[in-house]
């Protein structure tokens, strides 16, 4: 039987398809990571298509049906990328790693397998600036809430320095850029952790994170 929902959402992605129609990748707070068609949202009259951009945070009327989702009307909050900051043209490295983050819950996260605390957390994600003081931090906390962030005794973990344990268990309790890290050489053991643990558990490739170097080059 065909269902109505309003929630919370990000989009992820869009991709615009056919004449006018627009197809989004949304995380949403009660249906999880959904693959959504928007009809008509490129139209020059359709009151969709300015709202439904990468990295908006919406509200979302959707109808499922037997072909899937379709987005019947939405209310945008707020963009991540749309305040002060782009006005100023904040650095491509920043926003490559808000892309990063993004890609981790692209990967990681299973279809329609609603987790309101990884939908708030991304949220909250979107919020801080910079993205690169951040991302690291929602990395670990994102991985944990999947279950995929090893015990402190473990193997993988034991053998980090107590500021690095510190810096992982904030992001365990999910206090995004509470601790902070000025040493570099800390910020690339963990960020090789981070990509080891991605690796185990997904084999997809991780684009953005192969750019990181050559920007910060």
């Amino acid at each position: 039987m065909p269902k109505n929902h309003s929630t919370a959402a990000i989009v992820l992605r869009s991709y615009d398809i056919s004449d006018a129609d627009r197809f989004c990748i949304l995380l949403t707070e009660h249906c999880g990571k959904i693959a959504v068609r928007a009809r008509g949202a490129r139209k020059p009259l359709s009151r969709l298509g300015a709202k439904l951009l990468p990295l908006s945070v919406l509200t979302v009327e959707l109808h499922e049906g037997k072909t899937g989702w379709t987005v019947t009307g939405a209310q945008a909050q707020r963009s991540a990328v749309s305040d002060q900051r782009l006005a100023e043209r904040f650095a491509i490295e920043d926003l490559t790693y808000l892309q990063q983050g993004i890609e981790l819950v692209l990967n990681l996260i299973e279809d329609e397998h609603p987790v309101p605390e990884i939908y708030q957390l991304t949220e909250q994600f979107l919020s801080l600036k910079p993205f690169s003081t951040h991302t690291l931090s929602f990395s670990f906390a994102l991985l944990h809430l999947l279950g995929l962030l090893p015990d402190d005794r473990s193997e993988d973990l034991r053998h980090l320095s107590e500021e690095e344990k510190k810096f992982i268990s904030a992001a365990r309790r999910l206090e995004l850029g509470s601790v902070s890290l000025d040493d570099k050489n800390v910020v690339a053991r963990l960020s090789d952790l981070r990509k080891m643990l991605v690796g185990d558990h997904t084999n997809r490739k991780m684009r953005v994170e192969e750019m990181l170097p050559h920007l910060s080059a």
